[in-house]
């Protein structure tokens, strides 16, 4: 007796092998409503508001996607009090290195990209670019510079749906990755 025949008199119900199904490339022809268009906003972003589903409703499931897939663009972190030779309200991610002001400057970038998150629109850009830095993950407080840490971030943020390939070769050569990995 072979090991199949045995593990299958000892069940109650015949073996049946799992079912496939075969999904196509085909476009969505069933209802497109508010339910449908939350299920989409849910699975693409941090959450969706009654307005986000308003705003994809207005138009087909197609445009909605079309509307995700569009990247948001968005200016650099701004120093929230005047730190290092950078006062408030400037760019502090193209200043000289300062650190005495890391720990400063690595705060108002979390918070920088934590705001982005919160008011991120109706795209996917967010949350592929914590996708794509939770993949070629790296320690801040292994680089231990915050502009490079930004960056990486841009650099993510500009491939977020670009081609792979292009992606890790540019990872490979980000400051922040080679100094993570002590490069």
């Amino acid at each position: 007796m072979n090991r199949r025949d045995f593990l299958l008199r000892s069940s109650k119900k015949p073996f049946s092998p799992p079912a496939i199904e075969s999904a196509g490339l085909e476009p969505y022809t069933g209802e497109w409503t508010s339910k449908q268009a939350y299920h989409l906003l849910r699975r693409a972003m941090f959450g969706a508001t009654p307005k986000d589903v308003a705003t994809i409703l207005k138009g087909s499931m197609s445009q909605a996607v079309d509307m995700l897939l569009t990247p948001v663009p968005v200016a650099a972190p701004i120093a929230y009090v005047n730190t290092g030779g950078v006062t408030q309200g400037q760019q502090w991610a193209t200043a000289g290195y300062d650190a005495n002001q890391e720990n400063s400057r690595l705060t108002q970038l979390q918070s920088w990209w934590i705001k982005l998150m919160l008011d991120q629109g109706i795209s996917l850009t967010e949350k592929m670019t914590l996708f794509w830095h939770n993949h070629f993950s790296c320690g801040a407080n292994s680089v231990k510079d915050a502009r490079y840490m930004y960056k990486q971030n841009d650099l993510l943020r500009q491939n977020v749906l670009g081609n792979f390939k292009t992606l890790v070769k540019q990872i490979s050569l980000d400051p922040a990755m080679l100094r993570y990995l002590s490069g």
